[in-house]
């Protein structure tokens, strides 16, 4: 299944989860969001990520617009400069990978693709992973091992999903 990328329906679901008596959940870890661009950006790279006015930026779309990474970019480019919007992390990788536009991505997910340049050597923005299921769910077996594996799975992917730097 496919997470949601709807900034208002992940934090619904958290918080439905939260409240809900049946649910159960485990930080798994965090995910680390750092700048990038295409190797053909027209109007180069800013000096420090912290000014990117001037530059060509792809921002986010209305429904992750309250998310960290849609906060960091609003705080740091003006509306003039967002070239497009968008609400999908692959389109936003296709569409810097292009040269559209500096864009904040995981960066396991840039790392990913090689026609992206990562401007910024620390981590900009940091996002929590969750594994939430229902508590009556966890006693059975299967659910038992799947957990487990996601966990080894998440814990081995760590320093790619960190970015490769140390935080908090």
């Amino acid at each position: 299944m496919r997470p949601p990328v709807n900034g208002r329906v992940a934090r619904a679901s958290s918080l439905v989860a939260a409240r809900c008596s049946s649910a159960a959940g485990r930080r798994l870890c965090e995910v680390g969001w750092s700048l990038y661009a295409g190797r053909r950006l027209s109007r180069g790279t800013p000096s420090t990520p912290t000014r990117l006015r001037g530059h060509d930026v792809i921002g986010y779309d209305k429904a992750p617009a309250d998310t960290p990474a849609a906060r960091w970019i609003a705080t740091r480019a003006d509306a003039s400069s967002i070239v497009m919007r968008n609400r999908e992390m692959v389109d936003m990788v296709d569409a810097a990978a292009a040269g559209a536009g500096l864009a904040l991505l995981p960066c396991h997910l840039a790392a990913a693709a090689p026609e992206l340049v990562r401007i910024t050597p620390e981590v900009l923005v940091v996002r929590e992973l969750w594994l939430v299921y229902r508590r009556e769910a966890r006693l059975s077996a299967a659910v038992q091992a799947a957990i487990r594996f996601t966990i080894e799975v998440m814990e081995q992917a760590r320093p790619a999903l960190l970015g490769d730097a140390a935080v908090r």
